[in-house]
């Protein structure tokens, strides 16, 4: 229990840093997320942070289970933490690092809809939903990079995305459900990604 409120504290604490920094930087006392991001931190407060944070989460989540703790996967959730904390996901030069949004053709989305019948809807809840493949689609690319995503709808329907990336939007050129050997290769990547 005391590991418990260490952790809250931290966390707190880490959460008050940002709020304070708001109202330094903007002149408004504010938790509004989208505000907190846009914080231009010195890297000595982006460590203090994600120190706060990261050890908050690793006693909650447990980072280090034992029998009475033991939580299957808290070992990624505490590397996806470190990671959104520290911009490793941006270094690594994640095409989906800088978009903002997704941008439709009509006549895509359309297409897709009556041959595939997926919906665009469908088709963007695959880049929220764990885990996600996203490859360069090489055979593809002509005038402009293309990749291709493999993932699923929050519903759990396993969808082949094939898309580019125009002005920091993600727009979708085609979307189906994965064929055999792609429901192969995204179950191999989820076993890997549990393991």
């Amino acid at each position: 229990m005391i590991y418990t409120l260490i952790g809250s504290v931290l966390m707190f604490l880490g959460i008050l840093t940002l709020y304070y920094q708001h109202s330094i930087q903007f002149q408004t006392l504010s938790f509004d997320i989208a505000g907190l991001m846009r914080l231009q931190l010195s890297p000595a407060l982006q460590w203090w942070a994600f120190w706060a944070f990261f050890l908050g989460f690793a006693v909650k989540v447990p980072m280090f289970p034992n029998r009475k703790t033991a939580i299957r996967g808290s070992h990624g959730l505490v590397v996806r933490i470190y990671r959104i904390y520290t911009g490793i996901v941006a270094e690594r030069n994640d095409p989906l690092g800088a978009c903002t949004g997704f941008e439709w053709d009509e006549g895509n989305a359309h297409k897709n809809c009556e041959r595939h019948q997926v919906t665009q809807e469908e088709a963007e809840d695959v880049f929220f939903n764990e885990p996600l493949v996203v490859r360069d689609d090489a055979r593809h690319t002509k005038q402009e990079k293309r990749y291709y995503a493999l993932g699923q709808t929050g519903g759990g329907r396993r969808l082949f995305v094939a898309f580019t990336i125009r002005r920091s939007m993600v727009r979708v050129i085609s979307v189906r459900d994965m064929n055999r050997n792609e429901r192969e290769a995204y179950a191999s990547h989820e076993e890997e990604t549990d393991a």
